[in-house]
Parts: C-alpha cells; sequence; structure tokens
C-alpha cells in the first residue's frame, strides 16, 4: 500500500503491505523485455487454442492472465474473473485428447510406428469427468451468488435494473441515433417500458436463481440452458461484454452431453457424412 507524497513530486512511500501479489510487469523497466513476455505468452494464447503443446501452453496462458490481472487489479472485472476460471480448469483437464494439434500428432506417431489402434477414439479418463462436474458446479456457485447479491438491491425489486443498464453510456452506444431514438420511443410510452423492463428483470432473476437446481433434471437441462445462453447474448448486445458472455456461454457448455457436442462438431465442423450416425 503506498501513500502519496504532499508534494506529489517524491516518489511514493509504501505504508504497509496487502494481499501478496506478483507479476513481471511490476518489476521490468525494458519496454523489450516487457514485449519479449508480452508476445511469449501470445505464442501460449495461440498453442493452446490449436492444442498444440496442450498440457504447457494452458498452464503458461494461465500464468500470463495471472500476470496481468496482479499488475492491473484496479481494473479487474467479471470478464476477468471468468477467464481465469476458465484457464484454471483447462489446466487440469486433458484438452489434448480430441479435436487438437497434439491429437494428431499422436495418431501421426501411432500410425508410423506400426500401431493398429493408430485412429482409435480417446478412452474415457476420470480426470475429465472430475473437472467437468468442478466446472459444472462453479457454473452454480456462480448464479447463485449473482442471483442472491441482485436480490440485495432494490432496482431489481423496482424493475429499474434494466434500464439502469440500457441508458448507461459506459455500455450502450448512445452516440447512435437509432440507439437514442429506440430507448427514448421506450421512454415515451410508460406501460411498454414496464413490461420489458420487469420482465428481463424478472427473467434474469428466476434464471439465476433456479439454474443450480434445475439444470441437474435431463427435462428441464435444455430449458436452464437455452436460457442461460439468450441471457448472455442479452448482455453481449446491450452491454457490450462480448468477451465475458463467451466465457459462460463456454462455462454453460459443461451441461451439455458429451455425445451432442461430439455429433455437432463431427457433423457441421468436421463435415461427416450421416451415415456415421
Amino acid at each position: 500500500i503506498f501513500v502519496t507524497p504532499p508534494n506529489w513530486f517524491d516518489n511514493p512511500k509504501e505504508l504497509d503491505k496487502a494481499v501478496y501479489i506478483w507479476s513481471p510487469y511490476i518489476h521490468l523497466t525494458s519496454t523489450n523485455c516487457i514485449w519479449a513476455i508480452h508476445i511469449g505468452i501470445l505464442l501460449a494464447n495461440i498453442c493452446m487454442a490449436l492444442g498444440l503443446f496442450t498440457r504447457a501452453s494452458t498452464i503458461l496462458s494461465w500464468m500470463g492472465a495471472m500476470f496481468y490481472v496482479q499488475r492491473c487489479s484496479s481494473s479487474l472485472f467479471g470478464m476477468d474473473a471468468m477467464i481465469m476460471i476458465l484457464l484454471f480448469y483447462m489446466m487440469l483437464a486433458p484438452g489434448w485428447q480430441a479435436y487438437s494439434l497434439d491429437s494428431l500428432l499422436i495418431k501421426y506417431f501411432k500410425r508410423k510406428a506400426g500401431d493398429k489402434n493408430w485412429n482409435a477414439p480417446p478412452e474415457p479418463l476420470i480426470s475429465t469427468n472430475v473437472v467437468i462436474r468442478m466446472v459444472q458446479v462453479h457454473f452454480c456457485i456462480i448464479y447463485m451468488a449473482a442471483a442472491t447479491s441482485k436480490l440485495q438491491g432494490a432496482a431489481w425489486w423496482n424493475g429499474t435494473a434494466l434500464w439502469g443498464v440500457l441508458a448507461n453510456y459506459s455500455f450502450n452506444p448512445m452516440h447512435i441515433p437509432a440507439y437514442t431514438a429506440l430507448i427514448t420511443f421506450l421512454a415515451k410510452h410508460r406501460l411498454l417500458w414496464e413490461i420489458l423492463m420487469t420482465t428481463g428483470c424478472v427473467f434474469t432473476i428466476i434464471l439465476e436463481s433456479s439454474f443450480p437446481f434445475l439444470v441437474w433434471h435431463k427435462n428441464t437441462r435444455w430449458l436452464m440452458i437455452s436460457g442461460s445462453v439468450l441471457l448472455h447474448f442479452g448482455i453481449a448486445i446491450l452491454m457490450g461484454l462480448i468477451v465475458f458472455s463467451l466465457c459462460m456461454m463456454t462455462l454453460v457448455l459443461s451441461f451439455v452431453p458429451a455425445e451432442t457436442s461430439k455429433s455437432f462438431v463431427e457433423r457441421w465442423i468436421l463435415r461427416k457424412p450421416l451415415e456415421n450416425y
């Protein structure tokens, strides 16, 4: 904890120590060194996205994200927290087993060595189930915490919370005439305004508070998943929090059965023929 000197010219004086944080960016003064670490982290991100050297690249990506968060803790936002959660679980998960360059390299070397089972599907691992369950439980905790915290605010009870987002210059493109005309139109029609604002608040509260309980039942799981995707799609559009919404949608995908994800990827991305199903 640093205190600014009275004359504003001397160096800040260290008053006390708070929670321990560390980042190389706190200590580096050379521009070349800063750029070297930054580019290294970006390369680790690319390798992680491609599934190349997956275990090492995910660990380095998590460390890199932590470097930025620890250096700029005053700008820490929900997006940063979700990214850190995702990267933490990716470090634990066997992400190289399918749809990665690592899996292609493993198959290539097995085939080159004469292994007849070179193209066999990945073996089920207990660690995979553990990580998926941890993500699911963590997501439920996030939603329950979000719902209970919202219920402590008067804006969510009187139905004005959504309007505080729509008319906020920090989030929305108020400089676009069409958007300004839209919210002006809503403000001039009280009944329509009340219906839309109240519906949005009620939908958010009911979804977040019921999700941790209903998502575990197969009859209501898809309703909860669809509602969550709809909620975060709206957040991305209305608040401009695109990366945050993508992180939340990625987390909620942990509730999608593995068979559904596999058939979707192979049918629509890898373009395998229908007779395989």
